[in-house]
Parts: C-alpha cells; sequence; structure tokens
C-alpha cells in the first residue's frame, strides 16, 4: 500500500480556521477557566476549612483528611511546621542567647 503523507499549509489551516472560528476560541477559553478554578479550589483546599469538618468516624489527626471528611492541609499541620520554625530559628540561625540577649 502506498500512503502518502498529507502536507498541510498555512493557507489550509487558516481557511479551517475560518469555517468555525467560535469553536476553535472556545477551546483556550474553557481550557483557561478550567485552569483558572482548579488553581483556586486547591489554594482554598490548602487553607481551609481551619477545623476539621465532617465525620470523626475515622479520622488520623495528623493528616488532613479522613474518610468523609477534610481540614485545610496547612492548619492542619501548624504544630509541626512551628515546632520546625523554632528549631530552625534557634539551631540555625540564632541561640537562644542571643535571641533572648537584649
Amino acid at each position: 500500500t502506498n500512503k502518502k503523507k498529507k502536507i498541510t499549509t498555512l493557507k489550509e489551516i487558516w481557511n479551517e480556521l475560518q469555517k468555525s472560528p467560535l469553536q476553535y476560541a472556545t477551546i483556550p477559553a474553557v481550557a483557561a477557566f478550567l485552569g483558572l478554578y482548579t488553581n483556586y479550589a486547591g489554594v482554598k483546599m490548602l487553607f481551609y476549612p481551619i477545623d476539621y469538618t465532617g465525620t470523626q468516624w475515622y479520622r488520623d489527626p495528623t493528616v488532613p483528611y479522613g474518610i468523609f471528611g477534610w481540614q485545610g492541609v496547612v492548619p492542619c499541620k501548624t504544630e509541626k511546621m512551628a515546632s520546625r520554625l523554632v528549631h530552625i530559628v534557634t539551631e540555625r540561625l540564632l541561640t537562644v542567647k542571643e535571641a533572648f540577649g537584649r
């Protein structure tokens, strides 16, 4: 079988776009909207809700999710993040004497 490659020129592409411009214009618009929405939802899920919302049927307090519930990742990890920050500041950046010597 002899199959020839079809060479598409820019003029052919332009003619195809002119046949239904709205159809081709909506593709990037919808993709942009969905991208913005997923980013917005992801950032909201990092910080909200502050307190666990859902059933307490099975929940490990060290993770932000349970079987039927959710807590923001940052509020769930505040104790761990605070202790790491104190450790870094007191051990690596400043000594306790330097911090309270003023």
